[in-house]
């Protein structure tokens, strides 16, 4: 740490414990840090995340989970149009701490 400046007396380190953080990241939430982090990006590199961003939605939009028999569409704590990350989903926590930094960095 002190390699990179980082000193006692001159850096503070927090710890976050957010209670359901994967299924509250919503799309719209994730959509909007995606947008935040890209906007030095050049414009092809813009489209990239924008793809990303889009295979993204098609598959949070497609988690299908199993119970009892039956087969219920998942939305985490979100809505059908506004869903939320899936616990053990492959890009679920990156995802879900890409989305943190992002209310961390709107933070006044």
């Amino acid at each position: 740490m002190e390699t990179h400046g980082f000193q006692r007396n001159n850096a503070t380190i927090a710890s976050i414990d957010v209670e359901k953080m994967y299924p509250s990241m919503r799309f719209s939430l994730l959509s909007s840090a995606v947008q935040h982090f890209a906007r030095n990006f050049s414009r092809d590199d813009k489209e990239t995340a924008n793809l990303c961003l889009e295979m993204l939605r098609i598959g949070m939009d497609h988690t299908y989970l199993q119970y009892n028999g039956q087969y219920y569409c998942y939305t985490g704590a979100g809505t059908s149009e506004d869903l939320g990350l899936t616990i053990g989903g492959f890009e679920s926590a990156w995802m879900a701490d890409l989305g943190m930094s992002y209310l961390l960095a709107k933070m006044p």
